[in-house]
């Protein structure tokens, strides 16, 4: 079980330190739109990859019998994911370019704007390699600009 553990949050530590470090310059930029679409189509490369994909699936499966290790997964995973982007949103609300009353929500909707049409597919039908990359971009930069259709003070 142990070891069980490790291997899966060693892997989404690995898969989402790059992006939480992309994540801390989000909060000072002056191009809010083009930032989220970026953002957006990391975000997505992330959670569709192949790994992350079965470590998901996995994780799920057995989250009954680890339901340690599916609250762990999911605090280090998309928990973190959104805390990450409720300290920049934060800001970006600060300096008058979103406007939001609660940023935590704000950023777990962020993330399944851009996330959730993709990720369920996958989730529910199989088949990783159903979406191109053109196919995700497209997702995701739908769903920054429905972020910013709600969010935006512009």
């Amino acid at each position: 079980e142990r070891l069980f553990t490790e291997i899966i949050l060693g892997t989404i530590d690995q898969v989402g330190e790059p992006f939480h470090t992309e994540v801390l310059t989000l909060g000072d930029t002056d191009d809010l739109e083009t930032e989220l679409g970026v953002l957006g189509r990391r975000l997505m490369a992330a959670v569709m990859a192949p790994d992350v994909l079965a470590l998901r699936r996995l994780v799920i499966a057995e989250a009954d019998r680890f339901p340690r290790l599916g609250r762990t997964y999911y605090e280090r995973g998309p928990g973190r994911t959104a805390a990450a982007l409720a300290v920049h949103f934060q800001r970006l609300a600060e300096r008058g370019l979103l406007r939001l009353d609660d940023p935590l929500t704000a950023a777990s909707q962020f993330n399944w704007l851009i996330t959730s049409i993709p990720l369920n597919q996958v989730m529910l039908c199989g088949d990783a390699g159903r979406f191109t990359t053109a196919e995700l971009d497209r997702y995701a930069d739908a769903g920054a600009r429905a972020f910013l259709a709600a969010y935006s003070v512009r």
